[in-house]
């Protein structure tokens, strides 16, 4: 399910990521500016030739108004029969769009229902307009001109600098969280953080990135407590030479029993070992030269 969410918000819209803080898929107090809805029509044709005279097996996806008019049709090429095995030619895969003010700032939402989720959104898009961008664009969003905006803005790409931040959470058949990320660059730096859900809806691991580099990672027990770590923020724009790994361990109380130091530039890797009481019981060190 998560390869086909995955093609899916490919087709309808550009994904990149948006960072830290909690993903609210609908705050009481946005003030809602308008909706527009988008359905799918989606036709496998193989063997055609495209305009080079190639023979491709090419997918047409066709986007609909509510009424049944044409909004827009591009051609994937290199299609298979698995694309058309996997993407519901249903009425009710659709993409709701909506245009809400969320404490001053202009936020888009993107929530996209499949076949197998027509009663709540099997992925979920937040995305804030950046303030700076041209007149036109703001205005458009400002009278609710949802299809025009759609449209000015490339699909609502993410890629292509409309956006501060962009949020994407995942669901389950049953309602419950599988993957979320968050992406920001308020600060002029990208940071992302990614988090994966088990199956019973519970949050696994997290990782944070910064500038595209890998800086922290968490694991957790179901419980919810922290059960390992990797930090690699010391690492951050400095060469593998020089990198600085800190590794930690946790028991199910919470309590630190193991944390491992690799140090590139010094050949080194240092591990401690905790008692109950937080003390030192044993410490090893390995030259890695």
């Amino acid at each position: 399910m998560k390869n086909l969410l995955r093609f899916f918000i490919i087709l309808t819209c550009a994904t990149s990521l948006q960072a830290g803080g909690n993903y609210v898929p609908r705050q009481q107090n946005d003030e809602q500016i308008a909706t527009y809805d988008i359905f799918f029509k989606y036709n496998l044709r193989n063997g055609e030739k495209d305009k080079n005279g190639k023979i491709r097996n090419r997918l047409y996806v066709t986007w609909l108004d509510a009424s049944g008019a044409q909004l827009d049709r591009y051609v994937i090429d290199e299609a298979d029969e698995k694309y058309k095995r996997k993407i519901p030619d249903n009425p009710s895969t659709k993409l709701k769009i909506s245009l809400a003010v969320r404490k001053n700032e202009r936020w888009v939402l993107l929530e996209v229902y499949s076949k197998e989720h027509r009663d709540a959104p099997a992925f979920i898009t937040q995305r804030c307009l950046w303030n700076g961008l041209e007149k036109e664009l703001l205005e458009l969003f400002d009278t609710g001109e949802v299809l025009k905006l759609y449209r000015k803005t490339k699909r609502f790409d993410a890629n292509l600098g409309f956006f501060t931040e962009n949020n994407i959470a995942e669901y389950r058949r049953d309602g419950k969280p599988s993957y979320k990320e968050f992406t920001s660059v308020r600060t002029g730096k990208k940071e992302t953080t990614f988090e994966k859900y088990d199956e019973n809806g519970l949050l696994h691991s997290r990782a944070y990135q910064i500038g595209g580099e890998s800086a922290y990672f968490e694991f957790l027990y179901p419980s919810g407590k922290l059960k390992s770590v990797i930090d690699q923020r010391q690492t951050i724009g400095k060469p593998l030479s020089e990198a600085v790994k800190i590794q930690k361990e946790f028991n199910e109380k919470g309590e630190l029993v193991k944390e491992v130091v690799t140090d590139a530039k010094a050949g080194t890797a240092t591990t401690k070992f905790y008692g109950e009481n937080g003390e030192i019981i044993k410490t090893e060190t390995k030259n890695l030269r």
